[in-house]
């Protein structure tokens, strides 16, 4: 009896767009068909009704998938995430952690990220949070505890331009067991690239200079953190907070 095939990742499916797909579909379609003894494991039709909810759901997409890998890829990240502005991309990190977590952040945080974790997320997660001067590592480290799971950066911050040593405070971070979250909107890519410097993730509002300054609203996380890649990628698919495909061209 002649195995089947296994049955294509939709993932890879995606890679080089739906074309790809459909050739792939009928290449498995003849194999699947000339199986002459035997049950497939999957059968044509099956596999068919699969490819065609995936290219429902994401064929639309393609060009928010060609921008989630082309910022990977200039912060030399493994897993790109586009979403529909840079607070629905933060807001997904925030996902991430358990109701109850505490995170510690810098004390000139962006003024739409302060209202989300202020007015949204400590009524609705109970998140706590600690702001302070990053460049007090002494008070950074003494901040953190059992219950800290996101130390926030903006280096520059907005709007005060206010450093941080990424590197350092990623040294903290790794010792204590705690995710580390470096928005780089300011900085972006071309100066500035924080996973290179011990960063877990990256934060981008791509409606300032990634795009080119507030005629699109966008935003995008990357990271090479394979756990965090699989959360971010299931609350983006979960919550439908996605990047739209003219806003990503």
């Amino acid at each position: 009896m002649m195995d089947a095939p296994p049955m294509p990742s939709p993932t890879l499916l995606l890679v080089d767009g739906h074309a790809l797909a459909y050739r792939q579909f009928f290449a498995l379609e003849r194999t699947a068909m000339a199986t002459s003894t035997g049950q497939p494991s999957w059968t044509a039709y099956g596999f068919f009704s699969a490819l065609q909810g995936v290219l429902q759901a994401y064929q639309p997409q393609a060009l928010a998938f060609a921008f989630e890998r082309a910022i990977a890829a200039l912060e030399g990240a493994t897993h790109g995430f586009a979403f529909s502005s840079g607070l629905a991309a933060m807001a997904a990190i925030l996902d991430g952690v358990p109701a109850g977590s505490h995170m510690v952040a810098t004390d000139d945080l962006y003024g739409g990220s302060y209202r989300l974790i202020e007015r949204v997320r400590k009524h609705s997660a109970a998140l706590t949070v600690t702001y302070l001067d990053l460049t007090n590592l002494a008070a950074l480290d003494a901040a953190i505890t059992e219950q800290t799971n996101l130390l926030w950066v903006e280096t520059p911050t907005n709007p005060l331009l206010k450093l941080a040593d990424i590197a350092a405070i990623a040294q903290i971070a790794k010792t204590r067991g705690v995710t580390l979250v470096v928005d780089n909107t300011f900085a972006s890519p071309a100066l500035q690239n924080p996973l290179a410097l011990g960063a877990d993730l990256v934060l981008h509002s791509a409606t300032k200079y990634i795009n080119g300054h507030s005629d699109v609203i966008g935003g995008v996380v990357v990271t090479s953190h394979p756990e965090w890649a699989e959360k971010i990628g299931f609350i983006q698919n979960s919550v439908g907070r996605i990047a739209g495909a003219l806003d990503s061209f």
